[in-house]
């Protein structure tokens, strides 16, 4: 995924979801990597998060992401959403283009097409049409909108090698808060 620019502290933004112009294009085009918080829902739903997801190395994640391979990391995967064979998310309702789990969805799906800075909005992905659309917003308003109040970013979900995981864990963390 390529995102634009860093924005500074205090910034507004226009957004508005135009997800039945661009076909749900975010549920199409993008690897969703679940945290904690976001398998604890699926539990909640009664999805088993064997059905709903797939992992990925993390050293392979990290590397999508630019980063350098940490042989730390080795033998420990990321839990990422699965794709159906049209390459869509597969809780993506194909025939209104809307998501199925949409109250529940993940953390990734809530913030696109933002990351958000503890000083405001880090990066915009440029691949949204909604971005510039809709009123201005700031930081609040805006995370109000996506529905991101209360939730804090975390870590993504790790599975693999339990002797490495705790460890792992917290490197893991620091990483991506490096990263974002």
């Amino acid at each position: 995924m390529v995102f634009g620019r860093f924005f500074g502290k205090g910034q507004t933004s226009r957004f508005e979801c135009v997800y039945t112009e661009c076909k749900s294009l975010c549920c199409k085009e993008n690897l969703v990597v679940l945290n904690e918080d976001d398998a604890a829902a699926f539990e909640r739903l009664g999805i088993k998060l064997a059905d709903a997801t797939e992992n990925m190395g993390l050293n392979d994640f990290l590397s999508l992401l630019g980063s350098t391979p940490i042989k730390q990391l080795d033998g420990l995967e990321v839990v990422c959403l699965k794709k159906d064979a049209g390459g869509n998310c597969r809780f993506l309702d194909s025939e209104d283009g809307c998501c199925k789990i949409y109250d529940d969805r993940p953390y990734f799906c809530r913030e696109f097409p933002f990351k958000f800075s503890k000083g405001g909005i880090k990066k915009k992905d440029p691949i949204c049409p909604g971005l510039g659309r809709g009123e201005e917003m700031d930081v609040s308003a805006l995370k109000d909108v996506l529905g991101l109040s209360g939730l804090d970013v975390k870590a993504p979900l790790l599975v693999g090698d339990e002797s490495k995981l705790k460890t792992s864990k917290a490197l893991m963390s620091m990483v991506f808060r490096l990263m974002r």
